[in-house]
């Protein structure tokens, strides 16, 4: 199944709909809110009881390519149940798998940042720690192997940031989350760079 950002209440399902209609339906909103999750259910046969199946669920939360067009709306009362019913709005937002429409990867090359920082010091903070995270991997002492960065005020930084050290470090660093908002920054060394 798929979550979205919000429903408009005529393009709810009716039971007498058909499957053309609820497609339609359910296009129109996956355009107007955008998607959020993606659900999985895989059946697989009993162990146990050959008469019955086991289900085997999860839950993808995905984000949309930063780039023009791809904004998303929140309906207030699909956030409020989206709250309700478990959303972790902190992971879909910094973990979320990004994607884009079909149009948009067909016309242009992906943007590196999907992310976009609108506030200045949220800017400012973002490309003094990519400076320090570029002094630590250019530096000859390979002693430090990893770098961890000041703690990140918000999670569109750290994601800010976490993608900038993979399009501009990703052959020679690769990061990871650290307890009290920190990312830690992994210096590779050339073994590891090959794989």
């Amino acid at each position: 199944g798929l979550g979205f950002a919000g429903v408009g209440f005529d393009e709810l399902n009716k039971y007498e709909d058909t499957s053309d209609e609820r497609y339609i339906k359910m296009r129109r909103i996956a355009q107007a809110f955008g998607i959020i999750q993606l659900g999985l259910t895989a059946w697989t046969r009993s162990t146990i009881n050959s008469n019955e199946y086991v289900a085997h669920s999860w839950n993808i939360y995905v984000f949309p390519k930063g780039e023009e067009g791809n904004d998303i709306v929140l309906s207030p009362s699909a956030v409020e149940f989206l709250s309700e019913n478990g959303m972790d709005w902190q992971k879909w937002f910094t973990q979320g798998v990004p994607y884009l429409c079909r149009e948009s990867a067909n016309s242009e090359p992906i943007k590196s940042h999907s992310v976009q920082l609108f506030r200045a010091d949220d800017q400012q903070f973002a490309n003094q720690e990519l400076e320090r995270i570029r002094n630590f991997l250019t530096t000859e002492d390979s002693s430090h192997t990893i770098h961890e960065t000041l703690p990140t005020r918000t999670s569109a930084v750290a994601r800010w940031i976490h993608e900038a050290v993979r399009d501009n470090f990703g052959t020679i660093a690769r990061t990871e989350r650290r307890p009290g908002y920190k990312i830690g920054v992994i210096r590779l060394n050339s073994h590891q760079a090959q794989e």
